[in-house]
């Protein structure tokens, strides 16, 4: 705790004083107004250290996303009373550099807590016991959930099987009871047990509430659900926990900002990246098709479309996929299953080399530009795959089909197809312009590395 508020003190303190904000010593003319804008600073500074400090960055161990989109949202909150602190003492010709040095701090904050955690999990000073309470499916998939996140430090001590040891489990057991609760101080404890172990859940709670059990973390189950943007509230003397979610996707102005950045972003890859599309084009040409090719797919509301890509299989296709799967039992199952193959052999090789890379894709920046898919959004399908979505598939005609999306950056071709469809209903349910934004830069990570291209 007190390394990560140092960390944030002295970033917040570098961004205003080594970066601009206090770069020139004032003359004795503005020394009054150089008063004021310290003064600014410091409750500005301080205003976003109470900020975190709110939020528990100090006290809870939070997924890094979530707590990187909260360290921007009070860093805006801060800079923007900053800002509006120097307008109204008329200091108007500051703000542009109050601006940049808050930019600065956006970096150097995230950057700083970066370092301490790892030098810390490397001197095994951050991390911290996780008993997990439950041995079912729940307490599996909490377990799964917490590996994911490293730089939380929490390390799954043992897991604490009540009742019938219903699935293996993944760690060390601990035979331990309500009555046993004193065991677990100093710990953080999750208690994930199935929906019918209510009974056994209330004894857990009783006795951790009795020790003064300050970590506890109740965990239910929420398949299906909506989370982000999910408000609880409850009722006075009643044991009801109200969950208010709601279709962020639904909303107009959310969509607006969606199409925004859709637009923005495929104009600027496509004049960043047109001397490539036309080198490509060129060596796709050679073997004398065509450059690009459209194939019918489905967007949103139903309505078919074509998605274009660079051309990366020989011109007959068709017949060469059809000859294969009627003598190759194996590569048919494998069609069957995934609607792709790993080896294909109709694969041209600068068509291995695009698929690679992902450079195929790049056409449809252009599908973007017309509205037929959006920058980040599921991974869009043909008609003959609506029914291997089953009832999510609700999901999938709710949003544009995506040029990259969750599916790409959780492990791509690699992902079963039972994950792929998950993985796009959740991204719908959850949509947010931040998971945009953090799935487009995570692309450009998978995609350097190449996972799960093929």
């Amino acid at each position: 705790m007190v390394a990560l508020v140092a960390s944030d003190a002295l970033a917040l303190a570098f961004a205003a004083c080594g970066l601009g904000q206090l770069r020139v010593w004032p003359d004795a003319e503005i020394l009054e107004r150089f008063d004021f804008r310290m003064v600014a600073i410091l409750a500005a500074n301080l205003l976003a250290m109470l900020r975190f400090a709110s939020l528990h960055h100090y006290t809870w161990r939070k997924p890094m996303l979530r707590e990187l989109r909260e360290v921007f949202g009070a860093l805006a909150l801060a800079g923007g009373c900053e800002l509006a602190l120097l307008t109204l003492h008329g200091d108007v010709g500051y703000l542009s550099v109050a601006a940049i040095a808050w930019l600065y701090a956006a970096l150097l904050v995230p950057v700083g807590r970066l370092i301490i955690k790892l030098v810390l999990l490397k001197l095994r000073l951050w991390q911290r016991d996780l008993f997990v309470i439950g041995s079912g499916r729940l307490a599996l998939d909490v377990a799964t959930a917490i590996q994911s996140e490293p730089l939380t430090g929490l390390r799954i001590r043992a897991f604490v099987p009540e009742g019938e040891n219903r699935l293996p489990l993944g760690a060390h057991t601990a035979a331990l009871h309500p009555q046993d609760v004193a065991l677990l101080a100093g710990s953080v404890v999750m208690v994930a047990l199935e929906p019918d172990q209510a009974a056994l859940r209330s004894d857990w709670l009783r006795a951790l509430g009795s020790s003064h059990a300050a970590n506890v973390v109740l965990v239910k189950g929420v398949a299906g659900m909506p989370l982000h943007g999910m408000a609880a509230t409850y009722v006075k003397s009643h044991d009801v926990l109200l969950l208010q979610v709601r279709d962020n996707l639904s909303r107009w102005h959310v969509r607006f900002f969606k199409r925004c950045l859709d637009i923005t972003g495929a104009l600027l890859a496509s004049l960043m990246f047109s001397p490539l599309l036309c080198y490509l084009a060129w060596q796709v040409r050679r073997d004398g098709g065509s450059a690009i090719y459209g194939h019918p797919r489905i967007g949103k509301d139903g309505r078919p479309f074509k998605c274009y890509k660079f051309r990366s299989m020989v011109v007959d296709a068709g017949a060469v996929l059809a000859e294969l799967l009627e003598r190759d039992p194996q590569a048919r199952r494998e069609w069957e299953r995934d609607f792709k193959l790993k080896n294909d052999p109709r694969v041209t090789r600068i068509g291995a080399f695009l698929r690679r890379t992902s450079l195929d894709e790049l056409p449809q920046l252009w599908n973007v530009l017309r509205g037929d898919m959006s920058l980040v959004g599921p991974r869009p399908i043909v008609q003959d795959e609506l029914s291997r979505y089953g009832d999510d598939v609700c999901y999938y005609l709710m949003a544009r089909p995506g040029l990259t999306g969750l599916w790409q950056v959780s492990g791509r071709n690699d992902a079963d197809y039972v994950r792929r469809v998950y993985l796009d209903a959740w991204y719908v349910r959850n949509w947010s312009l931040w998971y945009d934004i953090a799935i487009l830069f995570k692309t450009v990570r998978v995609v350097l590395k190449r996972d799960g291209a093929y």
